[in-house]
């Protein structure tokens, strides 16, 4: 008997949990919210080619949320701060280092370029090169890379 009382209470409670829908009303719809959170983007422009003793300038176009930012240095450098050039058609180098925009030379220690921001719209980062020269540097064109570190940064 308390097994047909049980069985009965159960059915009669999962009635109330079913929706009722009449044969004519077969079109039914349920909403769903939907949510994207964008994080912001960014693209930092530096030249693929650089020639010692000439201006380079990078720029960025950022979109970011306030407490980010997008940074720009050089990846590593000796802590002299110059990199090696070798020749294209032999083995002789030359030595180079940067310079920020005010006549300080870059090193390790000072790699930072610039910091780009979405306050800070049109903001141009500059720095040169120049070469070590040495009365022995045989004529002809000294090639090297130098890499580019950019990270996605906290800000206050």
């Amino acid at each position: 008997m308390k097994k047909i009382i049980a069985v009965l209470i159960a059915i009669i409670m999962s009635i109330g949990m079913c929706e009722v829908v009449n044969a004519e009303d077969m079109n039914y719809t349920q909403t769903s919210e939907v949510s994207f959170t964008a994080e912001g983007h960014f693209t930092v422009y530096i030249p693929s080619k650089i020639e010692v003793g000439e201006v380079v300038e990078i720029t960025a176009d950022v979109e970011l949320p306030e407490n980010k930012a997008v940074s720009v240095m050089f990846d590593t450098l000796p802590d002299s701060g110059t990199i090696t050039l070798t020749k294209t058609t032999g083995v002789d180098t030359v030595e180079i280092y940067f310079m920020q925009s005010d006549g300080t030379q870059i090193t390790n220690a000072n790699r930072l370029l610039g910091i780009f921001r979405s306050d800070s719209i049109d903001t141009v980062y500059q720095f040169s090169s120049a070469a070590v020269m040495d009365s022995d540097v045989s004529p002809g064109t000294y090639t090297g890379s130098v890499n580019f570190y950019i990270s996605y940064i906290d800000v206050d």
